[in-house]
Order: structure tokens, then sequence, then C-alpha cells
């Protein structure tokens, strides 16, 4: 054999022996919010013979500082202290609501963000629990059917909406804030798929 043809040989095994890797990289690299929010939904699983079981939904993260400077509670760019924010100050809490949303989308059920876009078209409104009560027992059904034995109650399903602010309770039910409606429109901006299995 040549010495050319063993250079040959040797470049096409390294080639080979990192194909798959870098494949997997690639893969990782452009599904990787997919894939977080997939790992986020695990429930219940065995891993290297550890079984683990969570059946509620985690609690949301805390909203950012500043978030509620564009909520319809306050005047508009108004802080606390009444004085307008800085443009640093706007561009610091336009990056910390990204991050919230993207968190809180890691974390949410397709129904609930199914359920919000319905409360979107109510606005102040809002909808009773009876309405809302539908997109729990598909949330439920979907849970069933893909084997999920624990079951979130309706107080924590919605409760999680409510910790996050996206919702808040009105008289017989719950209506859409102006932060569920900025995290709607993120979810359009970003292209985020909306049906998540549970």
């Amino acid at each position: 054999m040549s010495e050319s043809m063993e250079w040959a040989q040797i470049v096409e095994d390294y080639v080979n022996s990192l194909a798959w890797p870098a494949v997997a990289v690639i893969f990782i690299c452009l599904f990787r919010t997919r894939i977080g929010a997939l790992i986020d939904r695990i429930q219940k699983g065995k891993v290297a013979g550890i079984e683990f079981d969570s059946p509620t939904q985690p609690d949301p993260p805390e909203p950012p500082e500043g978030l509620e400077l564009v909520d319809q509670d306050q005047g508009a760019g108004q802080s606390e202290a009444g004085q307008a924010p800085t443009q640093v100050d706007l561009e610091k809490i336009a990056l910390a609501r990204l991050v919230y949303f993207e968190r809180l989308y890691r974390l949410m059920h397709g129904t609930q963000i199914a359920l919000l876009r319905y409360l979107n078209r109510f606005h102040t409104v809002g909808a009773g629990v009876q309405t809302l009560q539908p997109f729990y027992q598909t949330h439920r059904e979907r849970g069933k059917a893909l084997g999920v034995t624990s079951q979130q109650a309706w107080d924590s399903y919605v409760g999680f909406l409510l910790q996050a602010q996206l919702i808040q309770p009105v008289q017989g039910g719950y209506c859409i804030t102006a932060i569920g409606r900025d995290f709607l429109q993120w979810t359009v901006s970003e292209g985020v798929p909306e049906d998540k299995l549970l």
C-alpha cells in the first residue's frame, strides 16, 4: 500500500469517526428550544436505573423587574417612581422579557397557550371558568394518552398562568393581561410551535 493511500485511509477514518457527533451537535443546535421544552415536559421516567416522577407543572420563573412598566395598571412608559425609563432601561427590560417568555414557553402546556389565545379574543372582559374547562380537559386527555398517571389539578393548571401574570381573575372567570398578550405576540414573532403535546 502506498503512502498516499495510507493517508487517504487515515483521513477517511477520521472523517467517519466525526460524522455522527457532528450531526448530533448540529441537530441539538437547530432544535435546542424544542429539545429543552421536551426535557422540561418529562414527568416520569427512568434513566440509568434511577426513576423519577414529577406530577406537577413547575412554578413559572419570577417576572423580571420592570416588566410591569408596560402593563395597563401603570402609566405608559412610567416607572414606579414616576420617571420615564431611559433607553438602556428599556433595552434591559426588553431582553429580560424575551428571556422570561422563553422560560415560560418551555414550562407551559400547549393547552395553556391555546387558553391564552382564546382569552385574547375577549381582552379585559374575560371568560368564565366553565368556558375554559375544555382546555383543561384536553390537557388531561393528552396526558392519559401519553401514559402520564399523575394529573395536574385545575387550580394548579390555572395557577401557573396567574403566577406568571399572563391572566388575572375577573368575576366568575379569567381574562388575559397585557403581559399575556405580549407573550402571545412573542410566540408569533419567534415562530415557536403552539401545539405542544401537553
